[in-house]
C-alpha cells in the first residue's frame, strides 16, 4: 500500500521516481498513509466532542516529528522545514521545476552522474565542484540573472535555508521563485543537450 501511495504522491506534483517516500509525502501536502489510517481510526473511536479538524492538526504535528527524523529528504527538509507552514498555503501548487529545486532530483549533474546518464558530476565552471541543486540555485555564476530577478521582486538574496519560506509569504514572491525555477531548470536542460550534440 506505502508503493502504490507513493507513486500517487510523486504524480500529484510530477517528480522524478527516486524521491523519497518521506518528500513526496511532503511536498504533494499529503500526510503518509500510515498517518491517515490512524487519523480515520481515532475519527471513528473517538468521542463526539474531537472534531475532524483537530485529527488533522494532530496528524499534522505527528508528521512534522516524523520529517524531522526521516533519513531520507534531507535537501527537502532544509527548504521545507515547517510541514504547517507549507500544507497551508494558499499559493499555486508546485510545477515541474519548483519540484527538481525542492527535491534536488532533476537535471543537475550530479543527479545525472548518479544515474550514468552523465560522465561527471561536476559544475563545468567550478571543476572539482558537484553541480548539485544547491550549486546551481544558490551558488553557480551561471545563474547570477535568475538570483537577482528573484532579490529585485522579493527584497533579498535566495538561500536553500530562506527561498521556499520567503515564497510563502506572498503570491507574488511564489511566482518570482517559480520564475527562477524555471529558468535555471531550462538552462540546465539546454545545457545538457549542448553535451550530448558535442559527443
Amino acid at each position: 500500500m506505502v508503493s502504490v501511495y507513493r507513486r500517487c504522491a510523486l504524480r500529484v506534483f510530477g517528480a522524478f521516481r527516486t524521491v523519497s517516500y518521506e518528500a513526496a509525502c511532503v511536498v504533494a501536502r499529503i500526510p503518509p498513509i500510515e498517518l491517515i489510517v490512524d487519523e480515520r481510526s481515532s475519527s471513528y473511536n473517538s468521542a463526539d466532542y474531537i472534531t475532524r479538524d483537530e485529527l488533522r492538526k494532530e496528524t499534522i504535528r505527528k508528521c512534522q516529528r516524523r520529517w524531522n527524523m526521516a533519513f531520507s529528504g534531507r535537501w527537502t527538509h532544509r527548504l521545507v522545514p515547517n510541514i504547517e507552514a507549507w500544507v497551508n498555503r494558499n499559493h499555486v501548487e508546485v510545477d515541474y521545476y519548483i519540484t527538481q529545486l525542492i527535491t534536488g532530483h532533476g537535471r543537475f549533474r550530479t543527479y545525472q552522474y548518479r544515474f550514468k546518464f552523465d560522465e561527471t558530476g561536476e559544475c563545468p565552471l567550478r571543476p572539482r565542484t558537484e553541480e548539485s541543486a544547491e550549486h546551481v540555485f544558490f551558488f553557480c555564476h551561471r545563474f547570477h540573472e535568475e538570483r537577482r530577478d528573484f532579490r529585485r521582486v522579493c527584497g533579498s538574496d535566495p538561500t536553500a535555508d530562506n527561498i521556499v519560506n520567503i515564497m510563502l509569504l506572498d503570491q507574488d514572491y511564489w511566482m518570482a521563485g517559480q520564475r527562477f525555477a524555471a529558468q535555471a531548470m531550462q538552462k540546465l536542460r539546454n545545457d545538457e543537450r549542448d553535451r550530448r550534440t558535442r559527443r
